[in-house]
């Protein structure tokens, strides 16, 4: 499906874009797609790709590994002053949280972010592509209809959602993922996993068949 907002751009050769990234190749992933960074008072669009570095294009991108301050104190000036201006924003990656000790932020927290301060009518400027929307499994299940698919994942609200909005089977990996300290918490695997999702479930207000259930659920994906 597309994005109005960005073929809009592309046609008038509105091509300036300021980046969320994650330090990694961020000038290369922009440019290879025919873009160029720009401060965020120029900028015609946002990308969200990480939450490691703010990148305007200048060559000294503000680290959160560096200044973990600074970086909080750009990232909300950043958004305001996007806000003002109505810049629309690209959420490469709409996982809220990592899966590592104290489950840091991911791009989908910026996304949501941002939301907030635009106020009324956020949706239309914020587009997020991945899990749990539909154009990823549009085009990893591309031509494989009536091939059984799987889902696997751990989070409840991209992985899971995502694989049943698809029709998917889906395998729900709890002790290694974002759920795992509220399920130990709780105690037993099994009570705890079935208490954890019934509580998104409810959370999400999900009723009768829109309720998430897991073809499978296991504590690890190994082999």
């Amino acid at each position: 499906s597309k994005w109005h907002i960005i073929s809009e751009l592309i046609q008038n050769n509105k091509r300036k874009v300021f980046v969320f990234g994650s330090g990694d190749g961020d000038e290369e992933y922009i440019s290879e797609s025919g873009w160029t960074l720009s401060p965020i008072e120029e900028a015609d669009l946002i990308v969200a790709r990480g939450t490691f570095t703010i990148n305007n294009g200048d060559g000294s991108p503000v680290k959160k590994k560096v200044d973990e301050e600074e970086y909080f104190r750009a990232l909300n000036q950043s958004l305001n002053i996007a806000a003002q201006r109505s810049v629309p924003m690209l959420v490469t990656n709409p996982d809220k949280v990592r899966p590592d000790k104290g489950l840091p932020p991911m791009p989908g927290a910026i996304g949501d972010s941002y939301e907030d301060i635009l106020g009324e009518g956020s949706d239309a400027f914020v587009k997020r592509i991945g899990k749990p929307y539909p154009e990823v499994y549009e085009l990893a299940l591309w031509g494989c209809e009536d091939v059984p698919a799987v889902m696997v994942g751990d989070a409840l609200e991209t992985d899971v959602t995502g694989g049943t909005w698809s029709r998917c089977s889906t395998a729900w990996i709890v002790n290694d993922g974002i759920h795992s300290p509220a399920v130990k918490e709780i105690g037993e695997f099994e009570v705890g996993s079935v208490k954890v999702l019934d509580e998104f479930n409810d959370k999400k207000g999900y009723e009768g068949e829109d309720r998430l259930r897991p073809t499978y659920v296991t504590r690890h994906f190994r082999w």
